[in-house]
């Protein structure tokens, strides 16, 4: 990605720009289809009243790749974020009802994960 970067910079005349990488991770990805995704996504179903939405793909994430390569786990994630919550921004927030849902749904899920 970064000799991309510094490819499309200097092909559009900003070669005086630095790049400089200061650290990432691998990529991972767990498939749609996997029964732990599923059990992710029928259990939010109860709580919010409407079906998730899966995104295979997304622009940041933590370290999946251990989990995903090394241990052999899926990795789901369920975020409790709402167009308004300026994600990572000095006034991000959330909003209470939608937290409270969110532990709602992770309780339903370890549950059922336990089952």
């Amino acid at each position: 990605m970064v000799e991309q970067l510094r490819c499309h910079l200097d092909a559009n005349g900003f070669s005086d720009v630095k790049v400089e990488q200061l650290g990432g991770e691998a990529p991972a990805r767990t498939d749609p289809d996997d029964p732990f995704v599923r059990l992710v996504c029928d259990t939010a179903v109860e709580v919010y009243g409407v079906p998730m939405r899966i995104l295979p793909m997304g622009g940041g994430s933590g370290p999946n790749a251990p989990f995903i390569h090394d241990l052999g786990l899926p990795v789901a994630t369920a975020g409790l974020g709402h167009p308004g919550g300026r994600g990572h921004a000095p006034n991000e927030n959330i909003r209470l009802d939608l937290y409270l849902k969110h532990a709602k749904h992770m309780a339903r899920l370890l549950t059922e994960f336990g089952r």
